[in-house]
């Protein structure tokens, strides 16, 4: 490379400045041509962009983790604080079941064993009459009898009368007549108009006796 002075206006012409040799002796150095340095270079720039991307790569991961690990700090931080919450509210005691009353104990009744009460009878001052009633022919004629009282008839007609039988009257078989007691019967002499079918003599005494079974009329004690 050649420079001419007149091309620069300069006083002094015919001045060459030559860098011929300066160039060859730069093709000597050690680090070689410049081609040489060039691709060298651009290598240098390639690892150091890797370099810088890997270094990038790794504080954006390390970021990434530090952010997960703080939210998931956080997460669980304020799981334990919800299940504290929870677990420090004492759950309402809930109510026992009211107890259910137990029945009565009436213990085991039998059956009632009520005294079956007799049907009060009536305390009357009236006597009650023993009825005597005979079917066979009872001594009926008004020779032996005293005290006689007309009490009715009965619905034939026939007269009825209360009476007592007389002390010392010899009847046959030595047959002893009541005579502390009243008895209520018929007559054998008005019998022998109104039903003579029921009047019998006694031939070994000549006294009437009456069958009471063939009138209406019942001959009975008082």
């Amino acid at each position: 490379m050649t420079l001419n002075a007149n091309e620069f206006d300069t006083p002094d012409a015919d001045v060459e400045i030559s860098y011929d040799e300066g160039l060859e002796d730069v093709n000597e150095l050690p680090f070689g041509n410049a081609e040489e340095c060039s691709s060298n270079q651009a290598g240098s720039v390639v690892n150091k962009r890797n370099i810088f991307i890997l270094i990038a790569t790794i504080l954006v991961l390390c970021v990434a983790g530090f952010s997960a690990a703080a939210v998931g700090s956080n997460i669980a931080t304020a799981r334990s604080m919800d299940i504290a919450s929870k677990s420090s509210k004492a759950p309402k005691s809930s109510k026992a079941p009211k107890s259910s009353k137990a029945p009565k104990s009436e213990g085991t009744k039998s059956p009632s064993t009520k005294s079956s009460k007799a049907p009060t009878v009536a305390s009357t001052t009236t006597t009650t009459t023993t009825t005597t009633t005979t079917t066979t022919p009872a001594v009926s004629d008004i020779r032996l009898k005293h005290n006689i009282a007309f009490i009715g008839k009965s619905s034939s007609g026939i007269p009825t009368y209360t009476f007592n039988y007389r002390e010392g009257m010899n009847l046959s078989n030595n047959y002893v007549l009541d005579t502390k007691s009243t008895f209520v019967g018929a007559m054998a002499q008005d019998l022998l108009e109104l039903a003579p079918d029921a009047v019998i003599m006694n031939p070994e005494d000549g006294y009437y006796r009456v069958d009471y079974s063939k009138i209406d009329v019942d001959f009975y004690k008082l």
